[in-house]
């Protein structure tokens, strides 16, 4: 999922406003019969994405968050807080170099329910 007008959630100053921005793509996804366990941040940098945000995402019920922070997946990482790797890989197998196991596993794991 992604936020539902696409603002900055740290920038969101009510609770109203965390409502309609993370919790409003869920109900809308469900209206349809699709579960979503999966956020995108808005812009995704560092500043976009504050600390109320991440636990509201958790109330939310997400299972993970992605970031545009460039970086590997290592199990120590916030599943809520994720780095991203770029869509430019030279082949699958650099793609798969910058998964720790951990996450490939847990990966797997979401996808297969």
């Amino acid at each position: 999922a992604h936020t539902h007008n696409h603002v900055m959630v740290s920038q969101c100053t009510t609770e109203a406003e965390r409502e309609e921005e993370l919790a409003r793509p869920l109900s809308l996804l469900r209206n349809h019969g699709i579960t979503c366990r999966h956020l995108a941040f808005t812009n995704g940098k560092r500043a976009d994405i504050d600390d109320a945000a991440l636990c509201y995402a958790r109330d939310c019920g997400y299972a993970s968050a992605y970031t545009t922070i460039p970086g590997r997946i290592k199990d120590w990482h916030r599943p809520l807080y994720l780095p991203r790797i770029s869509g430019q890989v030279e082949s699958l197998e650099s793609f798969i170099r910058n998964f720790d196991r951990t996450w490939l596993d847990i990966l797997w794991y979401e996808w297969r329910r």
